[in-house]
């Protein structure tokens, strides 16, 4: 199935949502529900593609796969809100879902990419270090190099 053509074939409406639903909307209650947490999870476990993706397309398609694990489930994920007046929780739809999706992908993207700089420059200095090992050179002199090579401003 196309993630990005996802349709809805579960109930619309319901008094009581399961586990596997998430609830849209804010506040304790609503975040510690298990569909909620499990949605979190699976959130987290493709954050850094999705900053890492190139084109929007790329990236409807990622939060689109989300939703689509969500209404996968047994029994199917649904993105629930609810009517104040009613007291009833009603399915956000698709496109919905995929924007609260995209927007929960980008929390604490700086903190991410931050973090993902950080690992590959520690990489490309341990690449660095045995390199020049293996060269039977100063590996603390090859970092240095290397740093400057990248134009990367260390401070100390």
């Amino acid at each position: 199935m196309d993630p990005l053509t996802l349709t809805s074939s579960t109930s619309t409406y319901t008094k009581d949502p399961h586990n596997n639903d998430v609830l849209c909307g804010r506040g304790g209650t609503i975040n510690a529900h298990p569909g909620n947490e499990q949605y979190r999870k699976f959130v987290e476990r493709k954050k850094r593609l999705y900053l890492t993706a190139r084109f929007k397309r790329e990236k409807r398609e990622i939060a689109a796969s989300i939703v689509e694990e969500i209404r996968n489930l047994d029994p199917p994920g649904r993105f629930l809100t609810k009517d104040r007046h009613s007291d009833t929780w009603y399915d956000v739809g698709d496109e919905k879902a995929r924007d609260k999706t995209s927007q929960a992908l980008r929390e604490g993207s700086q903190i991410i990419r931050k973090k993902m700089e950080e690992e590959y420059l520690e990489n490309r200095k341990k690449q660095a270090r045995e390199v020049a090992i293996a060269a039977g050179r100063d590996p603390d002199e090859a970092v240095q190099n290397m740093l400057k090579t990248e134009e990367i401003v260390v401070l100390l």
